[in-house]
């Protein structure tokens, strides 16, 4: 799968450094996961240049059949880039509670899906658990108790990401092409 990164900005957006850059990581692996998946071909991904090493860190990914659609390769995108009509996925970042109010509710691509894709999964990312785990992991920290902040960084990982509906401060729809 080939990845294609097109530099965009969001403002606002915080920059991919301690929690962040763990959230940038949990994002960025469940799209081309999916992508990988669902036999993208070509992945168009809309994204602050700052997200640049958390993408090359994934531009080796393992090569896929050419299989097309009606001949025509398969691609997805994610991001800031809008799907097209031959996309396959289309991935939309939105942002929630937890956000900053520019950010809050806001989702990209702006525009809502069309009809011809279904809503297939959606990851809560950076939820309120995690912040709240955060504060006993960096309180113990401070006193200079190792063992009860490590388990709160445990706590944390687990907690980091959901399935289901949770207050949280990034949300990663993937809508699939209907099969209609």
């Amino acid at each position: 799968m080939r990845l294609e990164h097109i530099v965009t900005k969001i403002p606002g957006l915080p920059p991919p450094e301690g929690a962040h850059q763990l959230v940038w990581s949990y994002l960025l692996d469940a799209v081309c996961a999916d992508a990988y998946h669902a036999g993208v071909q070509l992945l168009r991904v809309a994204l602050p240049s700052s997200l640049a090493s958390e993408l090359e860190a994934r531009t080796v990914l393992a090569p896929l059949p050419t299989t097309t659609v009606g001949g025509q390769q398969k691609t997805a995108s994610f991001g800031l880039a809008a799907s097209r009509d031959s996309d396959l996925r289309s991935y939309r970042l939105r942002f929630g509670l937890l956000a900053p109010p520019s950010l809050r509710g806001r989702a990209f691509p702006a525009s809502s899906q069309s009809a011809d894709f279904d809503l297939s999964s959606s990851l809560f990312v950076y939820t309120l658990r995690t912040r709240l785990l955060g504060i006993p992991m960096r309180l113990f920290n401070l006193l200079r108790q190792p063992l009860v902040a490590d388990r709160a960084l445990i706590g944390l990982r687990h907690e980091f990401t959901s399935e289901r509906p949770t207050t949280c401060y990034y949300i990663l729809e993937i809508w699939s092409r209907s099969k209609s």
